[in-house]
């Protein structure tokens, strides 16, 4: 029974690693975001993120930095360069940004910025092929108090199974993005 046990979990262990190195792979090298073209949603707006993405999820925090300051880190520095192993977004061409873990990496467009209040963005390719069909993001700022209520929305749509109901699931993200929204905000 042990050796059945030790079996199956150096199995796990085994594909775990190929599967992290097929990824590194697929992650390295300047055209890697850029790898497997994403399908344009029709837009960042309400339409997409709030509806037809089969997958979505929201995060809200606040923070004591004004609107304008929570917009300046968001648009102007790479702000998830604060999480380990993580760089960007950096900014590319055209209202592009680059962002690039050890495992993926990815692009996408600037699509709304609204000073002060809102900034959006959807993705134009990934590193991993066959994964994914389209996703956005989108930020929400509002005065509040001494300070700002800044709102997260991610969606997306998987590539072979974009059909199923997925957006009851988004519970399960909204702790570690509400964990990356303040690590991104901190020092705002």
């Amino acid at each position: 029974m042990i050796t059945a046990i030790s079996i199956i979990a150096a199995t796990l262990i085994g594909v775990g690693i190929i599967c992290a190195a097929v990824l590194a792979l697929l992650a390295a090298g300047n055209d890697a975001p850029r790898r497997a073209p994403l399908r344009r949603p029709p837009s960042a707006s309400e339409s997409y993120i709030d509806r037809t993405a089969s997958w979505a999820a929201t995060a809200r925090t606040d923070s004591a930095a004004s609107p304008g300051s929570v917009l300046r880190v968001l648009t102007e520095q790479p702000y998830l360069n604060r999480l380990p192993f993580v760089t960007g977004p950096l900014p590319l061409a055209a209202g592009r940004r680059v962002t690039r873990t050890p495992l993926i990496g990815y692009e996408e467009e600037v699509v709304v910025r609204i000073p002060d209040r809102e900034y959006a963005t959807v993705g134009t390719g990934i590193s991993i092929p066959l994964t994914i069909e389209s996703f956005a993001q989108r930020f929400r700022i509002e005065p509040s108090g001494n300070g700002s209520r800044i709102e997260w929305t991610v969606a997306v749509t998987p590539k072979f199974i974009g059909w199923l109901p997925l957006r009851w699931t988004g519970f399960i993200a909204r702790p570690v993005m509400r964990i990356v929204l303040a690590a991104a905000l901190r020092g705002a």
